[in-house]
């Protein structure tokens, strides 16, 4: 979830009373300019949607099939179809991209994810009609990665079979009905760990050191 920072806060923009309009039911309400760039930005994401559409010859045989715009391609379809300017069309995009996902509640991963499943979709099954084997098992094996169905699901605990833990809380150890034993000499005891720590440590470099047999050594001299 992105943070606004204070040096965000401005204005409120055409994008914020579109969106306000759009939660109130009054998209009617709005201005000539805002309601201009409200028919703008549905167009551009029914443009989106559809993709754009291919005609192509493989192994001399005609396939038409689409394929997702490229930034600069959209940006030329929008200068072309509103004739606006190509700054204008990049934030006519945005606007797209933001107000889109918000009314749609999705995260713009899972958006990405799901064009690509459809993405290499498309290509298993264009390869698999061109009898590109090959290839439509490699695209086959990357949408099942892309989708996740290799991964095993963790299994979900029912909510009914929670119980839910009851805890005490007491101003002593001694309160509780199976008491700690008080520790009369904190220090001491901290003093003793250390000792056997340090104890089992050497311990360890004892036991993994490697003996050397210089007698061996000498004889081979």
């Amino acid at each position: 979830m992105s943070v606004i920072k204070v040096n965000q806060i401005g204005e409120e923009t055409p994008l914020d009373r579109i969106y306000k309009a759009f939660i109130a039911h009054e998209l009617d309400k709005l201005s000539a300019s805002d309601s201009e760039i409200y028919t703008r930005i549905t167009e551009i994401d029914r443009q989106m949607t559809a993709r754009k559409p291919v005609k192509k010859q493989i192994r001399g045989k005609d396939y038409e099939y689409t394929v997702p715009y490229r930034y600069k391609e959209l940006c030329e379809w929008i200068v072309e179809r509103f004739k606006v300017s190509h700054r204008q069309a990049y934030i006519d995009i945005d606007m797209t991209k933001r107000f889109f996902a918000n009314t749609e509640t999705r995260e713009d991963k899972e958006i990405g994810r799901g064009q690509r499943i459809a993405i290499g979709d498309e290509l298993m099954w264009e390869a698999k009609a061109t009898g590109d084997y090959k290839s439509a098992h490699a695209f086959f094996k990357e949408v099942n990665e892309i989708s996740g169905y290799k991964r095993v699901d963790p299994e979900t605990i029912n909510p009914e079979h929670l119980v839910p833990s009851e805890f005490l809380i007491v101003n002593h150890p001694s309160e509780l009905e199976t008491p700690f034993p008080v520790i009369e000499n904190f220090a001491e005891m901290v003093r003793e760990l250390e000792r056997d720590f340090k104890q089992k440590t050497v311990n360890k470099i004892m036991d993994d050191a490697v003996d050397i047999d210089y007698e061996s050594d000498e004889t081979a001299e």
